[in-house]
């Protein structure tokens, strides 16, 4: 593992590790227990694959991306009843 890991990451890659097999023996019934393990399990994993410090920000900036093509098609009806719409008029 450590030909793997550059230097100046291993300790960062252990302290994460620790911290997820720590965490993996939470109650079942506990969900914010639950919800503490899956956070330092995916933070060790995108650490692990190199995306860095895992940043929920990004999420939510990806989540309000997704309503753009929504907000676009909205656009579009809108424009093209008015445009119909005008040209009814005229006839």
């Amino acid at each position: 593992m450590n030909d793997l890991v550059p230097k100046d990451k291993l300790t960062e890659l252990k302290n994460r590790f620790d911290k997820v097999m720590s965490l993996k023996n939470y109650d079942i019934n506990n969900v914010q227990a639950g919800r503490e393990y899956i956070e330092a399990y995916v933070q060790y994993f995108h650490f692990a694959e190199g995306e860095g410090e895992h940043n929920p920000a990004h999420i939510e900036e990806d989540r309000l991306r997704e309503h753009i093509p929504w907000i676009l098609s909205g656009i579009f009806v809108i424009i093209s009843v008015l445009f119909g719409t005008l040209y009814y008029r005229k006839k």
